[in-house]
């Protein structure tokens, strides 16, 4: 066997022994974020809805009627948007209903969506026009108020495309580099193997002389 090819054969069976234990792991490892990111994002969800809650309570709920009117009363005010800008506030809404259905309180996205059915408490999906949605909802049996807070899955994506790519590049990378740190851990180790190597092709044939 040449030395060139069992350098080879060790390289390889190393690399990709090293494969075989990163990959896994890296998968498993962005499952397990990405569960977290999940569970973060719907508390975050529900946190919200909360604080909501706990605002109106604190101006009082008859207090609602007249906040509502004003807010969904006010004359719509035109704003310029330069081009290429993002608007994060598109990609989270939240509505409050009164104890008689109504529809109070909300954020230009949810205004005009139907008022939350009484089997629609907790997190829930919908679709409003092209874009899907993750909801909360959550109620308040001592006011009959409702809430409804919701969040985008294109901003969820954005955070799992940025949680793919610092799981893939360090892989992508590294694979290779490691690739490269073998080859010369395994020619420097097999330096003694290629001095015999050398001894033996230098003898004359046939020679019985101890090397």
């Amino acid at each position: 066997m040449k030395a060139t090819s069992l350098r080879w054969r060790l390289r390889w069976l190393v690399v990709m022994a090293l494969a075989a234990v990163l990959l896994p792991l890296g998968v498993l490892s962005f499952r397990a974020t990405l569960h977290e990111i999940q569970e973060l994002s719907d508390g975050r969800l529900a946190q919200s809805a909360r604080t909501l809650l706990t605002l109106i309570e604190r101006i009082g709920p008859e207090a609602l009627g007249t906040a509502a009117a004003t807010a969904t009363g006010m004359p719509h005010v035109p704003i310029t948007i330069p081009l290429g800008t993002r608007t994060y506030e598109t990609e989270v809404a939240f509505q409050v209903t009164g104890p008689d259905g109504r529809v109070r309180l909300a954020t230009a996205n949810f205004a005009a969506l139907a008022p939350p059915l009484a089997s629609q408490r907790g997190f829930h999906e919908i679709r409003i026009g092209r874009y899907r949605w993750r909801t909360y909802t959550l109620s308040d049996p001592a006011s009959g108020i409702v809430i409804r807070t919701g969040e985008r899955y294109d901003s969820r994506r954005d955070i799992l495309r940025a949680l793919l790519l610092d799981h893939s590049l360090p892989l992508l990378f590294g694979l290779p580099l490691i690739a490269l740190l073998v080859g010369w851990a395994v020619r420097r180790g097999l330096r003694p193997l290629d001095q015999l190597a050398q001894s033996l092709r230098a003898r004359a044939p046939g020679s019985r002389e101890p090397i």
